[in-house]
């Protein structure tokens, strides 16, 4: 007789499907400076941000006197980037809301038309089941 054993040889809290990041000896790294989204163990979601948007976050936090003009550049730099970033994702985003806008309208206007023939059908039979020496079958 055969015993089929299920055993589990992942690693506790990973996901499917998502790998740590390994250097090139084969230990695990923190990263490669780019932003990603992760889910923790309690199911939500968390991101980490790249190594350069901390170091920018922190000269933010300095006043302009305290800066070089290498921070300054660097500071405004950065944020000119994020804006065009979130410029190109702005219109990805405005086209996919746009094309499920108009699934929605689409699969919405299906239904009420199934429902509306359903209802007048049930009316139509009601009606003629009233109606004497109306034969309907």
């Amino acid at each position: 007789m055969v015993k089929y054993v299920l055993v589990h040889s992942g690693v506790k809290g990973m996901r499917w499907g998502v790998r740590k990041k390994r250097t090139s000896s084969g230990s695990a790294s923190k990263g490669s400076g780019k932003s990603s989204t992760t889910r923790t163990s309690d199911g939500k979601n968390t991101t980490k941000t790249s190594a350069d948007h901390e170091r920018i976050k922190a000269l933010k936090k300095k006043k302009a006197s305290e800066l070089s003009d290498e921070e300054l550049r660097k500071i405004a730099d950065r944020i000119r980037m994020e804006k065009a970033h979130d410029e190109i994702n702005k219109s990805r985003k405005d086209r996919g809301r746009a094309f499920l806008g108009k699934v929605m309208v689409n699969v919405g206007n299906q239904v009420v038309a199934k429902i509306t023939e359903q209802a007048a059908s049930a009316i139509a039979k009601s009606l003629m089941s009233e109606i004497p020496g109306l034969n309907t079958k």
